[in-house]
């Protein structure tokens, strides 16, 4: 039989390990990196990008299946 003491000091530890195991936050800005909105190199990688999906987008016919993922995989895409 499990004292009262005893669970006292498991549900301590219980969330004394909870806290300890919880991710931290992290801030992109201390690092030293530039976010993606102010990159050059995101954007012409973006551009790149969409320009393929574009170029595939011209085989299909308007309407099909595939040219509808296509174009939601272009609108992700920018989304990013």
């Amino acid at each position: 039989r499990i004292s009262l003491f005893m669970k006292v000091l498991l549900n301590w530890l219980l969330v004394a390990s909870l806290f300890a195991a919880s991710p931290k936050a992290a801030f992109a800005d201390v690092s030293g990196l530039t976010p993606c909105k102010d990159s050059a190199v995101f954007k012409k990688r973006l551009d790149g990008s969409v320009k393929k999906l574009q170029a595939r987008l011209a085989n299909y016919t308007e309407g099909t299946p595939a040219y509808l993922a296509l174009e939601q995989q272009i609108d992700q895409t920018k989304a990013r």
